[in-house]
């Protein structure tokens, strides 16, 4: 069935030659083509990349049957690492015309993948210079509760990440200017921890404004832990001239349950819990520090245990007796 287009790609010398026929295949009949990238003729390996080269072909000549065939195959044929099909397709279209992109991703909000399609749209408006588009659907989406939650936490965080690249006080007042939902705190704890990268202390002063509501202590936490990954030793001064705050224990916990300190140095990961006052939560992180070190180092982490009144095979989870 293929034998014709097989020959001319086993003729074809270089990349560029190759990718030029593929798009002549798909040109002539994209259908016959996708099943031809799918079949043995392709290396396992470049499988889901010509699939992808064949689909931006054929989104660009004929956008609604293709978008067709990308929702019934896409979930088939991602593989789990890469992009779903629905970002090829969507690059293609938003560079022909990005109003369309929205469209399809209006329509598919209902959809199970409509997460997924909006997220995927969002990023094409973004990556093709259309953030204008893109900035004024989040703020439709934002406006009805019921289209923020279809649409999901990424494509909110997508566009305030975008608009973090200008400025992030700027990013930070376009959040808290949208309706107050799910998907807008997760954008504002995104924002925060970007913040974080370069300026930890205005993004932990931003974050402390923002009403309890509007995940104050989760942006606090994600920020904190941002800076502390990074330096340990000024965010703990930090932490020290801000020991007042309420959120102080749970900024701690928060940094040693999910940062890598605890694989680094578990014993910086002790000290860093027996800084939270809550005796009930000192005592959760002190365990789960333990267990951890158990795990990837019992033989140190016994010795630890024995000399500091651990019960050697009940300690990492009950704490000294």
């Amino acid at each position: 069935m293929f034998a014709g287009w097989r020959a001319q790609l086993a003729a074809a010398t270089t990349p560029v030659a190759r990718h030029a026929l593929l798009g002549a295949f798909a040109a002539d009949d994209p259908r016959l083509a996708l099943e031809f990238a799918r079949s043995p003729a392709i290396p396992e390996a470049a499988r889901y990349a010509t699939i992808c080269d064949i689909l931006r072909v054929w989104a660009v000549s004929a956008p609604r049957e293709s978008w067709a065939w990308v929702q019934q195959n896409s979930a088939a044929l991602t593989p789990d690492d890469e992009m779903p099909l629905e970002a090829a397709f969507f690059s293609a279209v938003a560079t022909q015309d990005p109003s369309l992109v929205l469209t399809f991703a209006d329509e598919s909000l209902s959809d199970s993948r409509g997460t997924h399609i909006a997220f995927a749209a969002v990023n094409a408006l973004l990556e093709k210079g259309r953030a204008d588009l893109a900035r004024q659907k989040i703020e439709d989406w934002a406006s009805d509760p019921a289209s923020a939650a279809a649409v999901g936490n990424g494509a909110f965080q997508a566009m305030a990440l975008h608009l973090a690249r200008d400025s992030d006080a700027g990013a930070a007042g376009w959040v808290l200017a949208l309706p107050a939902s799910p998907e807008r705190d997760a954008a504002a704890v995104a924002v925060a921890a970007e913040w974080a990268n370069h300026d930890p202390v205005a993004a932990l002063a931003w974050a402390q404004t923002l009403g309890e509501d509007d995940g104050r202590a989760v942006a606090m936490g994600r920020a904190f832990r941002v800076w502390a990954d990074h330096g340990t030793m000024p965010a703990a001064e930090w932490l020290l001239d801000h020991e007042a705050l309420p959120q102080g224990d749970r900024l701690i916990a928060e940094f040693v349950g999910h940062s890598e300190v605890v694989d680094r140095s578990p014993q910086t990961a002790l000290h860093w819990v027996s800084l939270i006052r809550d005796d009930t939560l000192r005592r959760k992180g002190l365990a789960a520090v333990l267990e951890k070190w158990h795990e990837r180092d019992p033989a140190t982490a016994s010795r630890f245990l024995t000399a500091n009144g651990f019960s050697s095979s009940a300690g990492v989870s009950s704490g000294p007796h």
